[in-house]
């Protein structure tokens, strides 16, 4: 049965009431008023029963009734706000229906309807019925994210605020906030479950005020620790709002993404790998490896040695490397001439890292030597064999020998003469 059929079914059960109160005269009373849906809703319609009766002992001839809504109702161009009713008979009843617009910018709460009949064309009595509006909008704003640190490494903390403001003229019961850690997927094969790489710490995921009032603003604080092996990406932590209307009728759901950066700045690690370079005043290659010693990775890495008085330059000064996973390397190789004893090699590298961030880091490293001594000594330098001292020892006797011959020859002529 219907919400009309039941209101007129009241109608009948009023009928039956004694009449022995009733006036002399006719006399129009407003016996109930019927409006649906219940609450009404703000910015929306609500159909309004109204049921009329001629209460007196004689006929009406001149029954009229009118609706004159205000703020926050009102009726559209089509709705009759005035209904002429005639003759009504004694215990005669007019069920009169109308449409009414509620106002978007409707308060919640109990608002009056308003409107007047008469009986006679001249005398007008007002009357008012009480309205229960709710406002259907969303009451509630996210004001603020705040991610504190902006960018967490993984292993550390991370406090994620949010400021929510309940931007209704009314107050919400009952909000919950809740950041999904845990996410599902349904498969065909059943329900899948993964769980993002954050944990909360000193309180659960969830947290709960019962009531907020009016413009009035909570922060909600969560401190979560990073899992230590955590990839380092932008992670997106499902959140969701829940809360009732003051009336306690309805409750709303609401659904948001909050975004966690997780990231470290590359450790980087510059070795010499080989050199052809042992003595000063010498030339060679240098061979130098680059190591990526952390958990992120470094792109479009670009090597330059600088210039130094220490050394020049003779290969190309700048070297591309390309991408350096973590736990991995690449290597450059330079030619140059070195001045002095154990120079110092300076080199600038240029990367960007996983948030294509550029980076620029000045590394440097000395580039040992040795005295020629000491060069043979470690077999940088090769050592002239003993064969080869004496037979060099040997040309430079035999040399000696033919050189004082032949001076001494001359002298010999000179006496036969």
């Amino acid at each position: 049965m219907n919400k009309l059929a039941i209101f007129c079914l009241m109608i009948l059960i009023l009928s039956g009431i004694s009449t022995a109160s009733r006036p002399e005269s006719g006399a129009i009373i407003i016996d109930s008023l019927m409006y649906e849906p219940t609450p009404a809703e703000s910015g929306s319609y609500v159909n309004v029963w109204i049921k009329v009766e001629n209460y007196g002992k004689q006929e009406v001839d001149e029954a009229t009734f009118t609706l004159e809504p205000t703020f926050p109702f009102s009726l559209d161009n089509n709705e009759n706000a005035e209904r002429f009713l005639g003759k009504l008979s004694v215990g005669e009843e007019v069920v009169l229906e109308y449409k009414v617009r509620i106002s978007e910018d409707a308060v919640e709460g109990t608002n009056e309807l308003k409107c007047k009949f008469t009986s006679d064309g001249s005398s007008w009595v007002t009357h008012t019925f009480d309205i229960l509006v709710r406002t259907h909008d969303t009451m509630l704003t996210t004001q603020s994210v705040i991610i504190n640190p902006p960018e967490v490494a993984p292993g550390e903390y991370v406090d994620v605020s949010l400021l929510l403001e309940n931007m209704a003229d009314s107050t919400i019961k009952d909000l919950r906030a809740e950041l999904q850690l845990t996410q599902n997927e349904v498969l065909t094969t059943g329900i899948a479950y993964e769980e993002l790489p954050f944990s909360p710490v000193d309180s659960t995921n969830v947290l709960m005020v019962k009531r907020l009032g009016p413009k009035e603003q909570k922060m909600f604080t969560y401190k979560l620790r990073v899992d230590p092996d955590t990839e380092p990406k932008i992670y997106r932590i499902p959140l969701t709002l829940t809360y009732s209307d003051e009336i306690g009728n309805t409750t709303y759901s609401e659904e948001g993404i909050i975004s966690v950066v997780v990231a470290k700045t590359p450790e980087l690690m510059i070795n010499l790998d080989d050199s052809e370079i042992h003595t000063k005043n010498s030339q060679g290659e240098v061979i130098l490896g680059i190591y990526n010693i952390g958990i992120s990775k470094i792109k479009f890495a670009v090597l330059e040695i600088l210039n130094n008085e220490n050394y020049e330059i003779i290969s190309t000064p700048k070297l591309y490397l390309g991408n350096v996973d973590s736990d991995d390397y690449e290597t450059a190789e330079f030619d140059i001439y070195i001045k002095k004893e154990n120079p110092e090699l300076n080199f600038v590298l240029n990367y960007k890292d996983e948030y294509n961030q550029e980076h620029n880091e000045e590394l440097s490293l000395v580039l040992k030597t040795y005295s020629t001594k000491d060069a043979k000594k470690y077999g940088f330098i090769e050592s002239e064999s003993v064969g080869t001292v004496i037979l060099t020892l040997l040309f430079i006797g035999i040399g000696t020998l033919i050189y004082f011959k032949k001076i001494r020859k001359p002298k010999n002529r000179g006496k036969q003469s």
